[in-house]
């Protein structure tokens, strides 16, 4: 074991690099699943976001129209359909804006600018992690046969600033995915009335059959998060083992690194 981890330097230095690499992974197909998870809103005077049915639309001409008729309607159905656990959260409310009175659509779009800001901030974590690395590789620590002070503190600051800042990351990722979890129901049925391929008429019947919409958001799930605990959580297990490699390094050359410097202190005499 101990020539393997002389000789395999290179090979376990690179390593920690691609485990980094899957963060942009992660970063890029965060949001996927969510895309349709969104209300159209524009900003008011106080700057705070506005919602109405018709009068924001995106590139497509989209509007939240069928998104605020699903919810009125489903706030006059008395409970139609007993499998929706969404009539709970309209009870004794009603209106053509019921969905935005009920708080729902400030949920809806708390969630969706959370997660469009975690996402930034994946590319960022991404971006300082692999500059961390490259100051590893700028060192030599995967060449070197013999590692000295400035391998030594390199080795050691690297992982120890990644670990930190990814548990940071995997904090915010968890708290994210308990807010999903507590509104899973109402994000599911917002992604699959704001899902532009749908046709309108199928929107209109998911109203008395909460399976249509359950059939058509089985991607809306826990899935991402759960793949970004897993892959924060081996950038942290990683990067403690390269802390400790350093350090196992820098003791196994001690002997040769003596001799070394003092070659070099009697060819200076």
């Amino acid at each position: 074991m101990p020539n393997f981890l002389k000789s395999k330097a290179k090979l376990l230095i690179l390593i920690y690099g691609v485990i980094i690499a899957l963060v942009l992974l992660f970063a890029l197909a965060f949001m996927t699943n969510y895309a349709d998870v969104h209300v159209f809103y524009r900003y008011g005077t106080d700057k705070q976001a506005i919602f109405n049915s018709s009068s924001v639309l995106n590139i497509n001409g989209q509007t939240n129209s069928e998104l605020f008729t699903y919810f009125s309607k489903l706030a006059s159905s008395g409970g139609a359909d007993a499998n929706n656990p969404l009539y709970e959260l309209l009870e004794g409310k009603s209106g053509s804006t019921v969905f935005v009175d009920s708080g729902l659509a400030q949920i809806v779009y708390n969630f969706q600018t959370d997660m469009s800001d975690f996402n930034q901030q994946l590319i960022i974590y991404f971006v300082v992690s692999i500059i961390l690395f490259s100051v590893m590789l700028i060192c030599s620590n995967q060449s070197r046969k013999v590692y000295y002070i400035s391998n030594l503190v390199v080795g050691i600051t690297v992982p120890l600033l990644i670990t930190v800042y990814s548990v940071v990351m995997l904090v915010k990722n968890l708290n994210l995915m308990n807010r999903f979890l507590d509104n899973q129901d109402l994000f599911k049925a917002v992604a699959y009335l704001q899902n532009g391929k749908i046709e309108a008429i199928d929107k209109n019947n998911a109203i008395n059959d909460w399976n249509i919409i359950l059939d058509h958001t089985e991607k809306v799930n826990v899935t991402p998060f759960i793949f970004g605990i897993i892959v924060i959580i081996l950038v942290i297990v990683y990067s403690i083992f390269m802390a400790i490699y350093t350090l196992y390094r820098f003791k196994e050359s001690s002997k040769r690194r003596a001799e070394i410097i003092e070659r070099a202190a009697n060819n200076n005499d």
